[in-house]
Parts: C-alpha cells; sequence; structure tokens
C-alpha cells in the first residue's frame, strides 16, 4: 500500500492497465472504509436509541431525579409554583 502513491505518480513506468487497476483499487477501498463508518455510526445511533431510554428514567416517579436533593417541606397547592416556595437552610451540624 505504500508504493501505490509513488507508482502512480510515474504511470509510463506502469503502464496504463496497471494504472487504472491500482486507481480502481484505491477506490473500491475507501469505499468500503467509508460505507464501514456509516454502518458503524448507524449502529452506534441505533445502540444509544435502545440503550438510553432503559436506564435512564423518562417519566417522573419515585426513582426520577428532579435535580439536586432538597429537604422535604410543605408540597405547594396546585396553584403555586414551587419555585417560589422558601426552601429551609440546612444546618451543617445536621447529618
Amino acid at each position: 500500500m505504500n508504493q501505490v502513491g509513488p507508482a502512480l505518480t510515474r504511470p509510463a513506468q506502469l503502464g496504463p492497465a496497471a494504472a487504472a487497476y491500482l486507481r480502481s483499487a484505491i477506490t473500491a477501498a475507501t469505499h468500503d472504509v467509508y460505507l464501514a463508518l456509516a454502518l458503524a455510526a448507524v449502529a452506534t445511533l441505533a445502540g444509544v436509541a435502545v440503550i438510553v431510554p432503559r436506564r435512564l428514567a423518562t417519566t417522573a416517579g419515585a426513582n426520577a431525579s428532579t435535580g439536586p436533593a432538597r429537604e422535604a417541606g410543605p408540597v405547594p397547592s396546585s396553584g403555586e409554583n414551587r419555585a417560589d416556595t422558601p426552601v429551609p437552610a440546612r444546618n451543617p451540624d445536621d447529618r
């Protein structure tokens, strides 16, 4: 493979048939490499699409995290915004 490039720079020494053969071989090899890369990309995306939803909770529930843990406080009524509810200050001695 290392000698193909230099050989193609001197087509007079190879002859037209040999140069055409080497060019078609390089074209086929490049095509195969790009096809394999495209298939690997599709397989990776399919794997991520299948694996990630099973590993992460996608709906709110007991195991779903909505952010950093907060101390339990009163649950806001339906008309209140949870962000407006004050969070009690944590005492560093409470562990």
